[in-house]
């Protein structure tokens, strides 16, 4: 949950971090992010050009910030998410949405701007999706976001 006053350098990094660092293969990695709008405007142009920015390639090179996904199984149901959801009403890919496997099982960083339907898909790893929340008040946070129930688990 973004808050308006946040700091737009700390809050880009540590989406970026907390979604794609470690290829998202951690229990913690942030999967969903409830940003105002008046935020997100603000943010998603550098956030989109620094996550399109992220190199996938061999792990032996240092230079790479990702590498490819474990096996086929678990790049298919990267591509079969990728799919599905490229066809969903009001989702919007704005960066990433790839899959290639020609020389590896590579999946670059993907970032949604998603309706709430979209935030009840429980997707796989290096994905993060973005939803609209004008609610700035503590007490309207859980309408914002929803009950677990409605929501897919992470990861």
């Amino acid at each position: 949950m973004a808050h308006p006053s946040a700091d737009l350098d700390v809050l880009r990094v540590a989406l970026i971090r907390g979604a794609f660092e470690y290829q998202g293969q951690k229990r913690s990695a942030a999967s969903r992010a409830y940003i105002p709008p008046s935020v997100w405007s603000r943010l998603r142009d550098e956030l989109v050009d620094e996550v399109e920015g992220l190199t996938v390639g061999d792990v032996t090179d240092f230079h790479n910030f990702m590498s490819a996904v474990i096996d086929d199984r678990s790049f298919a149901k990267r591509r079969s998410v990728l799919n599905r959801v490229r066809g969903e009403e009001g989702v919007e890919i704005v960066a990433g949405g790839t899959a290639d496997d020609s020389e590896g099982y590579f999946v670059p960083p993907t970032s949604w701007w998603p309706t709430i339907l979209i935030m009840r898909y429980s997707l796989p790893n290096t994905s993060v999706r973005f939803s609209a929340c004008s609610s700035t008040r503590t007490p309207n946070t859980t309408k914002c976001c929803g009950s677990p129930r409605q929501l897919g688990r992470t990861g």
